[in-house]
């Protein structure tokens, strides 16, 4: 019952830093769906709450799924234990599935690294079933010496249908010396 009543919480309360936003083609649909609204209501016809009752549970349902993709997902960043100017390495991220049922689809994770203002989005291309987990490379060439910090900014999921884009803002930093 305790579980239910966090879940419950969540969906109507989210963590510090998620975030879900509709997209172009979300906003659309919320406009059609207040259009179809709008006139079933003032004509009365079943059909189109019907149409209206299709729409809103598929956005009711790409929020859901997309909520789904993120739990139990865990990811950490993978440095090299050294870096030098001007030579390349790998920086990897490795992403693992403790989700008991559902794989994991469609997510882009967003590196940056500070002092040279560089970033990429590491896509997860392939679906992760539960208990897998992949690595994923970024080949980074540090222009100067120092100290490096590596984040992890975002991760972005518009899984499944495109019409809402959620995010988890600032999961993890770590830094290395060049």
């Amino acid at each position: 019952v305790r579980n239910a009543g966090r879940l419950v919480l969540q969906l109507f309360k989210p963590p510090k830093g998620h975030r879900t936003v509709p997209t172009k083609t979300g906003l659309m649909l919320i406009m059609v769906t207040l259009g179809i609204g709008t006139a079933a209501f003032n004509t009365s016809h079943n059909i189109l709450y019907l149409a209206l009752a299709l729409l809103l549970s598929s956005l009711l349902l790409s929020g859901l799924l997309s909520w789904f993709n993120f739990k139990g997902c865990r990811w950490r960043l993978l440095l090299p234990s050294h870096l030098r100017a001007e030579e390349a390495a790998d920086i990897g991220l490795e992403v693992r599935n403790q989700n008991g049922w559902l794989p994991i689809y469609s997510l882009w994770f967003h590196l940056t690294v500070e002092q040279d203002d560089d970033e990429t989005f590491l896509p997860l291309t392939e679906q992760l079933d539960p208990g897998d987990h992949r690595r994923l490379d970024w080949r980074y060439l540090p222009k100067t010496r120092g100290v490096e910090n590596v984040r992890l900014e975002r991760l972005v999921s518009k899984f499944p249908f495109g019409f809402l884009r959620k995010s988890i803002e600032y999961t993890s930093s770590s830094s290395i010396f060049v």
